[in-house]
């Protein structure tokens, strides 16, 4: 294999994340923790407030998944002692803003002083195997206080969906183990999306084979050991900002079946003859810039006769594969580099923009009306109850003039012989994309219009006309995705279970962290169609049909794909009978799965001359903010936050090493 390391390589220029404003929390969405006597002063010991808002009508041994429960806290600074648990899934802690609603450990609390047995402010409760589901922590800070050595921030984990956003957690002077532990057994497929961890032996740490979550807008500052640890884990990351001390790693890939996806990143340090990443396992690493480290990354993998190797010359990465690259067409040996946009965000300004749209029960056969008021009451914002289950079978037009609905953790359950319960419709067009978020289940959504629609935080069906507008999935749990032609969708931990999964017909896809489940075709990429995946863990969990060993895992028929993914077999027969098929013209050429690898670092198929007739196709250029874009208009390359310079002609060097590494110079789209 061939390394190429030119002269001049692109860099990431990755702020810390922001959105730090106060979150507007109307008071009907959820109850708040001042009702059972949290004071929130800074000096009240807050614990067993907290935790009796916590328990209130909660039964170990009772099924939550159709009884959420939100949570608010209010702006304070809530002192804790000990550990804060819950029993079950579908929690939703909402306070309001990191800089706002602050949960601290006292200083040198007697059950966080053991670093061999360490506690975390917040423990949240792994459910019978696999269904602690819709776990959610947003807009607060943890704090673990100065002289606990032994405590952890955040002890994470939930399933299927769930995710920690706008959180900042951090350690003071001699405190803290992890800030943020994601090492349950199945700590995913979850969301951590703009998120600040300070002080810490480990910033964050990530351990188990499957499941892992998906990051974006990471800040990593001033870690004792490393900013992220991994431990055999398929680990996506998009914009990682680390700040750390002399010689201490931004990022530690650590085990054979370990696979490492990060692009856009800034890593610095104080100096020293460290790497910013040390990789054991398998890596895709893209943008990344370091400052202050000897070497961008040092790759431990070797094999017989092979030493490690050490690309002790390389302090910046354009595109880098530590692994065996694939392809099966002649086809480029980089990613697609797909545009990548921001989810679109909008808050509002100030307590009238929100309408409550209210649910009854018992059913009042009521609540449709309800809810068509308030989408009609000129309010840009609707919500629903939080932590609340209602009963529909109605279509709901959303007017163009509403930007966002929230459901604050509320479940929609069908009516009569119809499974399913609420209908959006998005036909009226905006300027404006419009914002559905925070619902547990039993949503569809028929995008009708060129509008943009963004799914967040929950469950959802999707279906799109031919005209449909562009598509931002956040954090979705759901399966039988169909996108149409002329379509950009933007997809962040998307979890697709079903016998289906992704076609894409024509679309532009791009996706951030993918899992699914049953043996459907993971993506189908057809009609001319771009689909770029980075990061995602094909995991069936059982046993495919003999009698179909035509299955592909994806599929591209006259179409492109770039894929990054990993698989988990543990049966016979554990996988799809074809990893790639690839169709051009009349020729079909696959990659048979016996036995599928476990990482599968950089697959291409797609042919230049695809890519640009895409882009011709794509129509005018995108504007600057997805919040603001033009309908109809399409993103360009250059959205992510990334500065792409062209550069000189550098050298070229060419070295055979059995660790395949492939460094490749981008080129400005």
């Amino acid at each position: 294999m061939i390394r190429f390391i030119g002269a001049s390589v692109a860099f990431a220029l990755v702020g810390a994340p922001v959105n730090a404003q106060t979150q507007h929390v109307p008071a009907e969405s959820g109850r708040s923790v001042r009702d059972y006597g949290a004071v929130g002063d800074g000096s009240t010991d807050d614990t067993d407030a907290l935790q009796a808002a916590l328990d209130d009508g909660r039964d170990e041994h009772a099924d939550y998944f159709g009884r959420p429960r939100t949570l608010h806290l209010p702006a304070g600074t809530y002192l804790v002692r000990d550990t804060l648990r819950w029993r079950g899934c579908c929690v939703q802690l909402q306070g309001a803003g990191r800089d706002k609603t602050i949960i601290q450990l006292m200083d040198d609390s007697p059950g966080f002083r053991d670093t061999e047995s360490p506690r975390a402010i917040i423990d949240v409760p792994r459910v019978e195997g696999n269904k602690s589901h819709r776990q959610y922590i947003f807009d607060l800070s943890l704090d673990v206080g100065e002289r606990n050595p032994g405590a952890i921030g955040l002890d994470f984990i939930s399933h299927n969906n769930g995710a920690v956003a706008r959180v900042d957690i951090r350690a003071g002077e001699g405190s803290g183990v992890t800030g943020l532990a994601l090492t349950e057994a199945w700590p995913g497929p979850l969301l951590i999306r703009d998120v600040r961890v300070s002080g810490f032996d480990v910033g964050i740490r990530i351990a188990h084979p499957e499941y892992a979550p998906t990051f974006e807008s990471i800040a990593l500052r001033h870690q004792r050991t490393a900013g992220m640890m991994i431990d055999g884990s398929i680990v996506p990351v998009h914009q990682l900002d680390s700040e750390q001390h002399a010689d201490i790693p931004a990022v530690v890939s650590g085990g054979a079946g370990s696979l490492l996806v990060l692009l856009d990143a800034s890593l610095a340090s104080e100096g020293g003859q460290g790497s910013a990443m040390v990789v054991e396992g398998s890596a895709y690493l893209r943008a990344i810039a370091t400052q202050g480290y000897a070497r961008a990354v040092l790759t431990d993998r070797s094999t017989s006769g092979s030493a490690p190797v050490d690309l002790s010359d390389t302090t910046e990465i354009d595109e880098l594969v530590v692994g065996e690259p694939s392809s099966l067409f002649d086809s480029p040996r980089r990613a697609l580099h797909l545009p990548i946009q921001p989810s679109p965000q909008y808050e509002g300004e100030n307590a009238s923009d929100w309408a409550y749209a209210e649910t009854k029960w018992p059913r009042d056969g009521r609540d449709a009306e309800r809810l068509r008021a308030a989408l009609r009451s000129g309010a840009p914002i609707v919500y629903l109850r939080g932590g609340a289950t209602s009963v529909w079978g109605d279509e709901i037009e959303i007017p163009a003039h509403v930007r966002r609905i929230v459901g604050f953790g509320h479940c929609a359950n069908g009516f009569g012989d119809d499974p399913i319960g609420l209908r959006f419709v998005v036909a009226e067009p905006s300027e404006h994309p419009v914002i559905i978020e925070q619902f547990g289940y039993g949503v569809t959504v028929h995008h009708a219009g060129d509008r943009a629609v963004a799914l967040k935080y929950g469950g959802y069906r999707y279906q799109a006309e031919p005209n449909a507008g562009d598509l931002y999935l956040d954090d979705v749990v759901t399966h039988d995705l169909h996108f149409v032609a002329g379509q950009q969708v933007w997809a962040r931990q998307l979890n697709t279970e079903g016998d289906v999964n992704v076609v894409n017909h024509g679309a532009q896809l791009w996706i951030l962290g993918q899992k699914t489940e049953r043996f459907g075709t993971v993506i189908h990429t057809l009609d001319g169609g771009l689909s770029e995946l980075l990061g995602g863990l094909v995991y069936p969990s059982r046993s495919y049909d003999q009698s179909d060993s035509s299955l592909a895992a994806f599929l591209a028929e006259d179409s492109g794909h770039s894929l990054v993914f990993g698989t988990s077999v543990y049966v016979d027969r554990g996988f799809h009978p074809q990893l790639v098929t690839e169709l051009r013209g009349s020729q079909q050429l696959s990659i048979p799965a016996n036995p599928a690898p476990r990482a599968i670092p950089l697959h291409t198929g797609y042919t230049e001359q695809l890519v640009q007739r895409a882009r011709e196709g794509s129509g005018p250029p995108a504007a600057k903010n997805a919040n603001d874009r033009p309908n109809g208009e399409r993103a360009k390359d250059g959205g992510c936050g990334v500065v792409r310079t062209k550069g000189a002609p550098g050298r070229a060097l060419a070295v055979f090493l059995a660790v395949a590494c492939t460094l490749v110079r981008r080129r400005r789209r």
